[in-house]
């Protein structure tokens, strides 16, 4: 499976009888709509970020239909891949 960003610190509090899915464009092959894969799986809990709440996750009525919940986690976003990649870039050039 490939490593998703938050994974690796969220994956210790699973417990051994639970599941993580990591969804992305990338590994969905050629049907990217995660309702789909929710309706299959109907996993217990829906994680979303926090730019989302959980009135605008676009997966709602999906999950709300089969029983599921939606979790909003993560943290706060203050940042952006720009603003990374820009410190970054701004930090290797005064080695």
């Amino acid at each position: 499976m490939p490593r998703a960003t938050g994974v690796t610190s969220f994956y210790p509090s699973i417990s051994n009888d639970s599941k993580l899915v990591v969804f992305n464009q990338s590994n969905c092959g050629s049907d990217p709509d995660v309702n789909r894969l929710l309706r299959l799986l109907k996993p217990d809990v829906h994680c979303k970020g926090t730019d989302y709440t959980p009135e605008t996750v676009p997966e709602r009525d999906t999950v709300l239909a089969y029983g599921g919940r939606i979790a909003i986690v993560g943290d706060p976003k203050d940042h952006s891949t720009r603003d990374l990649l820009a410190h970054i870039r701004a930090s290797g050039s005064r080695s």
